[in-house]
């Protein structure tokens, strides 16, 4: 049974890993645009007539360059142990006052699983923070007056309400036995963190819907703007994957940690449903982060080809070339959405439910 439980969440741990590779692979440059309908936009643009070259923002501030210096090998590597060491450090502090039994079941399957997938989400923070941090600082500094009280702050507040609800609840309702000393204390402390991550990707989220919203009342598209929409198409997907691989691991950990409390008392209830509904509330979570933004900008792109290639009158001799044209800006400004990319941002927005269904296929198999 645990090793069917290991197969499961590790595929789900290896699918979440690797949106946020793929994430990091995208935010370092933005793809080139079809060059045919790049020159469309720059010919309707001031920026033809020696406007500004740079990607700014709506209120002037410089984007920066799409040429990302990625670290060094070994770097990385030191993240990497560091937030091993991190989740270690967490869990073993206290390891001179655990009892005989503690120590005991450290040595078990069940246990060490979970203290893996303790260690996974820590290691994800380290490698991910610096990147999250220089794009959320990228997008504060060319925030909109209004995105931050209108937008940032309220909705920090209430995700964090929902984290902490969806964390204390549980177990307010039916303490789990402590299989280490300080357990419940550990636990918030690990959620706390995570809530932190995900804030930071969260919020940078919503500064791009803030400045997509700013984007789009532009009366005229030049080369600076066009720069920025693409780059806001850039991060708001790697921040995606980023934001599903840290809750759908915390939602395997979560899950696992069931069969710690069953391993280690046999006659500990296993909350199968408590699991799949904190999986789906979390999934709802990611897609009311993530779908108000993607809209906003979805809504930018239409107006920026519209401003520069209306939709023609079906009598008009250049109907199939004007078409053409639309057709190209549709490609250069992502909104023709690709079947990978439809498929990436879904798993990233179901990766928690899909991984407390994963966790629970041995229970479910009998």
């Amino acid at each position: 049974m645990i090793l069917a439980l290991r197969k499961g969440s590790a595929c789900s741990s290896i699918l979440c890993t690797d949106l946020v590779i793929l994430g990091f692979a995208e935010s370092g440059q933005i793809a080139p645009p079809p060059a045919q309908a790049h020159h469309w936009v720059m010919r309707k643009s001031p920026a033809a007539r020696g406007g500004p070259v740079q990607a700014t923002g709506h209120d002037g501030v410089t984007d920066a360059a799409p040429d990302v210096r990625f670290p060094r090998t070994y770097l990385v590597m030191l993240a990497a142990v560091g937030g091993l060491g991190l989740g270690m450090l967490i869990v073993y502090f206290d390891y001179s006052s655990w009892s005989h039994r503690a120590r005991e079941f450290a040595h078990s399957g069940p246990f060490l699983f979970w203290l893996g997938l303790i260690c996974a989400q820590t290691m994800l923070w380290t490698l991910a923070l610096p990147p999250l941090l220089g794009t959320f600082r990228r997008h504060w500094h060319a925030r909109t007056g209004t995105s931050v009280w209108g937008e940032v702050v309220p909705s920090a507040v209430v995700l964090t309400i929902l984290v902490v609800t969806l964390s204390l609840v549980p177990h307010l309702i039916g303490p789990a036995p402590d299989f280490i000393p300080r357990q419940f204390p550990k636990i918030l402390i690990l959620t706390a963190f995570a809530l932190l991550v995900a804030l930071i990707a969260s919020m940078a989220i919503w500064l791009i819907r803030g400045r997509a919203e700013a984007l789009g009342h532009s009366s005229s598209i030049t080369r600076g703007e066009l720069q920025t929409y693409l780059r806001l198409r850039t991060d708001l997907e790697w921040l995606l994957g980023f934001l599903g691989a840290v809750i759908g691991l915390a939602v395997l950990a979560s899950a696992e940690i069931q069969n710690v409390f069953h391993a280690y008392d046999k006659k500990a209830h296993l909350g199968a449903e408590g699991v799949i509904l904190y999986g789906l509330v979390l999934s709802l979570l990611v897609a009311l982060i993530y779908l108000p933004t993607f809209a906003t900008l979805q809504r930018t792109g239409t107006c920026i080809r519209d401003s520069v290639e209306g939709l023609p009158r079906p009598a008009d001799p250049t109907l199939e070339a004007r078409l053409a044209k639309r057709k190209a800006l549709d490609e250069l400004l992502r909104l023709q959405i690709s079947a990978s990319a439809s498929f990436r941002a879904s798993v990233a927005i179901l990766s928690p439910l899909i991984g407390s269904l994963t966790s629970l296929l041995p229970r479910l198999g009998g």
